[in-house]
C-alpha cells in the first residue's frame, strides 16, 4: 500500500493503517472472550467473530487499494470494506460507526484543529451508529460510542491534541463498558459485560496507542493485546492511565477521575451476590427475538433518487417483522449505493421482500439483493448446536426449513452462488468436515480448493437440494446407517445424482400428465418420492390436478409439495426412486 503524507484527525494514511491493524490483532486475541460473553441480544456466541471479520474486511480494502490513498481515501476504503464484510448485529453497527468516521473526515479542513477533527469524527460516528438501529438499547456498543464522543467533545481546549481526545474517549468508553451490567439485565444474570461494547473499547484503545506515537500506551492487559476476561472482575486496567499534562489540567476531564476508582468497580465485584437493580423491560429480555437471523446486501443504481430515505424506510418495515434491526450504508459513488441489512425474524421471506418493496416505493432502480444468509438462532440458544452444513439455494421459501435442519442457508436468487457467498456462509459453520451443497460443478471445484477438509456436494437445482437436505436430516436423526463424513458426502452426492428433475416455467396440464405417465408408473421393489417446488403464482388448481395425477398413477408414491418463494408461475419437479 502506497502512502500519501497528510493527516486527518491526527492520523496520516500509515497511522490509519496502524490503528486498524492494531485493533484487528487485539480483536483476534480477544475473539474467544467476546464470543463467550455474547449474551445480548441473543446468546449465539459470535460477537467477537463478527467484529473481527467486519474490521478485517475494512483493513483488506485499505491494503488492496491500487493507488496511493490520502487519509480521507483511507477512511473511506476501510468503511466501504467493513460495510461489505459486516456480519451480525455488532459487526454491522461497527461498519456504520466506521462509515460515520469516514464521512466526518471528508469535512475536515486545515482550519479545524486535529483534536477538533477527531472529536467531531467520534461524535458523528456515534450518531450514525445510533441512527442505524431501529430500537437502540443502552448498555451496548452504542452507549460506549456515545460516552466516548461526549468525553472527546467536552475535552477540547486550546492546547489539546488528538492523543488527549483519544485518551478521554477511551476512558469514558471503558467507564460506560463497566456499567453495562447496570443497564442490561441479561448481562447481570450472566455476570458479564457487553461483548459489543468491549469490542469498541478495544478499537478505541488501538486508536489511543497509535496516537501516542510510540510512547508507552496508557492501557495494559487486554487493551494492550492480551486476552481479557469479561466476567465479574473489572476490565479497566489499574493503576489509572497517565494523562498528558494538558489533559490533566483541563476542567473538562471528569472522565479521568473514574479510572480505577472503587465506586466504578464495586458493582462488578458484587454481581450475582445481591439483588439486581431494576432494568428497562425492553433491554431485559434475553430470549430469542426471532427464530432466524437474516442478513443481506442491497445494491442499487440510484441516480440521486431515494437513497436518503431508504435506510429509514427499510428499518421501519423490518421493525414490524422482527427485532435487532440494523440497516447501514448509502451512496458509495455517483449513481451507486450499498446497504447492509440485519434482522432477527420469524419470516425471512418477508424480510427480503421488504427491501424490494421499499426500493420500488422510493423509485430506486435495479435494487438487487446479494449475500443473503439465513440461519436458525433457536438451535444455538437451545444448545442444539451450531450449523453443521452450508446449503446454496435459489428458493427463499426453502430457507426456513433448511436452517431448522442445521444449515447456514445462502440464497442466490439467480441460482448462481459464488465462492464469496460460500465463504461468507462457511464462516458461520462449526469445525472442519462441513457439508457444503452448491449448485454447479465449477463452484464445487472452487470451494474444494478453498476448503480442502470440507465435503462439497453438487445439487444442480432446488428439488435436488430438498432431496439432499432430507437425507442429511435422516442421517442426523439416526434414520440411516451411521456413516463417516466422507462416506456420508458420497451418499449425499448419490442422492442428488439419482433424482431426476424437470423445470416448467409455464406448466401445462398436458405436459405434466405426460411426465407422470412416463415416470411415476409402479416399479417392482421401489417407490417414487415426488417433490414439487411451486413458485408464488403457480395455479393452485394445477397443483391439485398434479397431486391427483401422481396418486392415480402410483398410489405408493410419496408426494412432497413446497413453496419455492420464487416469483413466477412455474414449478420444479423431481422424482427419486427408493428401494423398499
Amino acid at each position: 500500500m502506497d502512502v500519501v503524507a497528510a493527516a486527518v484527525c491526527g492520523l496520516d494514511t500509515a497511522a490509519i493503517h496502524s490503528w486498524f491493524s492494531r485493533a484487528l490483532e487485539r480483536l483476534r486475541v480477544n475473539q474467544p472472550v467476546l464470543n463467550e460473553a455474547n449474551v445480548y441480544p441473543v446468546a449465539d456466541a459470535d460477537t467477537g467473530t463478527n467484529m473481527y471479520l467486519t474490521l478485517r474486511g475494512g483493513l483488506r480494502a485499505l491494503e488492496s487499494a491500487p493507488s496511493p490513498a490520502s487519509p480521507t481515501d483511507a477512511y473511506a476504503l476501510v468503511a466501504q470494506g467493513a460495510i461489505t464484510s459486516a456480519r451480525g448485529n455488532s459487526g454491522i453497527i461497527l461498519s456504520e460507526y466506521l462509515r460515520g468516521f469516514s464521512q466526518s473526515a471528508t469535512q475536515a479542513t486545515p482550519q479545524i484543529s486535529p483534536a477538533r477533527q477527531l472529536a467531531d469524527a467520534l461524535k458523528y460516528s456515534s450518531d450514525r451508529a445510533f441512527a442505524a438501529v431501529a430500537q437502540p438499547v443502552e448498555g451496548t456498543i452504542l452507549t460506549v460510542a456515545r460516552a466516548a464522543a461526549s468525553a472527546a467533545d467536552a475535552l477540547i481546549f486550546d492546547d489539546c491534541g488528538p492523543v488527549d481526545v483519544a485518551r478521554a474517549a477511551l476512558g469514558a468508553g471503558q467507564s460506560a463498558l463497566e456499567l453495562s451490567s447496570l443497564e442490561l439485565g441479561a448481562l447481570a444474570r450472566a455476570n458479564v459485560l457487553d461483548a459489543g461494547a468491549y469490542g469498541l473499547v478495544i478499537i478505541l484503545s488501538a486508536l489511543e496507542s497509535v496516537l501516542a506515537g510510540g510512547e508507552q500506551s496508557s492501557v495494559s492487559g487486554a487493551l494492550a493485546g492480551e486476552r481479557a476476561s469479561l466476567a465479574q472482575a473489572p476490565v479497566v486496567p489499574t493503576p489509572a492511565p497517565q494523562m498528558s499534562q494538558a489533559q490533566a489540567s483541563s476542567p473538562h476531564t471528569a472522565t479521568g477521575e473514574a479510572w480505577g476508582s472503587d465506586e466504578l468497580h464495586s458493582y462488578d465485584r458484587a454481581v450475582g451476590s445481591g439483588p439486581a437493580p431494576d432494568f428497562d423491560s425492553k433491554a431485559d429480555d434475553s430470549s430469542v427475538d426471532g427464530e432466524f437471523e437474516v442478513m443481506y446486501l442491497v445494491r442499487a443504481h440510484t441516480h440521486g433518487t431515494g437513497t436518503d430515505h431508504f435506510s429509514v424506510r427499510l428499518r421501519g418495515a423490518l421493525a414490524d417483522l422482527g427485532e435487532s434491526v440494523v440497516v447501514v450504508g448509502g451512496d458509495t459513488s455517483p449513481g451507486e449505493a450499498l446497504w447492509n441489512v440485519h434482522v432477527h425474524t420469524d419470516t425471512p421471506d418477508l424480510a427480503l421482500k421488504a427491501a424490494e418493496t421499499v426500493a420500488v416505493d422510493l423509485g430506486i432502480e435495479h435494487a438487487t439483493l446479494s449475500r443473503v444468509l439465513v440461519r436458525d438462532l433457536l438451535r444455538q440458544v437451545t444448545n442444539a448446536g451450531g450449523p453443521q452444513s452450508v446449503i446454496c439455494t435459489a428458493s427463499p421459501g426453502l430457507a426456513p426449513d433448511l436452517a431448522r435442519g442445521g444449515a447456514v442457508v445462502l440464497l442466490a436468487r439467480d441460482g448462481r452462488a459464488t465462492l464469496s457467498d460460500v465463504s461468507r456462509g462457511r464462516s458461520e459453520a462449526e469445525g472442519d468436515g462441513t457439508m457444503i451443497v452448491v449448485n454447479s460443478v465449477e463452484l464445487r471445484q472452487q470451494v474444494q480448493d478453498a476448503y480442502p477438509t470440507d465435503h462439497v456436494i453438487v445439487a444442480g437445482d432446488d428439488a435436488r437440494v430438498v432431496a439432499v437436505a432430507t437425507a442429511m436430516t435422516l442421517a442426523a436423526s439416526g434414520g440411516e446407517p451411521p456413516r463417516g463424513p466422507a462416506e456420508l458426502a458420497a451418499h449425499l452426492q448419490e442422492v442428488a445424482d439419482r433424482a431426476a428433475t424437470w423445470r416448467f416455467d409455464q406448466p401445462t396440464r398436458e405436459a405434466l400428465r405426460t411426465l407422470i405417465l412416463g415416470e411415476v408408473q409402479p416399479r417392482p421393489g421401489a417407490i417414487p418420492i415426488v417433490t414439487i417446488l411451486a413458485d408464488e403464482r403457480c395455479p393452485v388448481s394445477l397443483l391439485t390436478d398434479l397431486h391427483a395425477g401422481v396418486e392415480g398413477a402410483n398410489p405408493e408414491a410419496e408426494l412432497i409439495t413446497l413453496g419455492s418463494g420464487r416469483k413466477g408461475h412455474g414449478l420444479t419437479m423431481s422424482i427419486e426412486w427408493v428401494e423398499q
